[in-house]
């Protein structure tokens, strides 16, 4: 293990419940400690009550490793998500994720979450952060679930709009 600093929470793998991705360690470390570098990035798949497995490696794809400070999911022009790790003293890495599926909605400046209420009755509630970690911040987005029927994005004022 080794300190995380950056963290993303997302539905990686579309089961309607989040997911992390981790990355981590410090090399800023006194010369006698010795370096924190046992944290390679990790994909760890949520349940849904609060607990995670992590997933093998090479199931995951390329990780950010190293020095790593900071991670973020951001949206490109072709409405695809990318994940951005930044590493000390080494380049800036992109890891495009192909296996989101759901439609990408731009999230305003003003609203804070949305309430997704699925097929099957259930309803799951997404908080829109400002941060995921050691100097970073995602982009504001909101992957909407295949097998949703209705979405209530909220604002700060008590209002929402509705996505169908």
């Amino acid at each position: 293990f080794g300190p995380v600093n950056g963290i993303v929470a997302e539905d990686f793998n579309n089961d309607n419940h989040l997911d992390l991705m981790i990355t981590g360690n410090s090399y800023s470390t006194e010369v006698l400690t010795g370096q924190y570098d046992a944290q390679p990035g990790s994909v760890l798949l949520g349940d849904g009550t609060g607990k995670f497995k992590s997933l093998k490696r090479n199931l995951a794809g390329t990780l950010p490793d190293g020095n790593t400070r900071g991670l973020a999911l951001l949206m490109n022009r072709h409405g695809n998500l990318i994940a951005v790790s930044a590493t000390n003293n080494d380049t800036v890495r992109l890891f495009r994720h192909t296996a989101i599926p759901g439609k990408i909605v731009k999230i305003q400046d003003h609203e804070y979450a949305a309430e997704i209420l699925l097929n099957n009755g259930k309803t799951i509630y997404r908080e829109f952060f400002a941060g995921n970690g050691y100097l970073s911040q995602s982009g504001r987005t909101l992957i909407i679930p295949d097998n949703a029927t209705r979405i209530k994005i909220l604002n700060y004022k008590g209002a929402y709009r509705e996505l169908k």
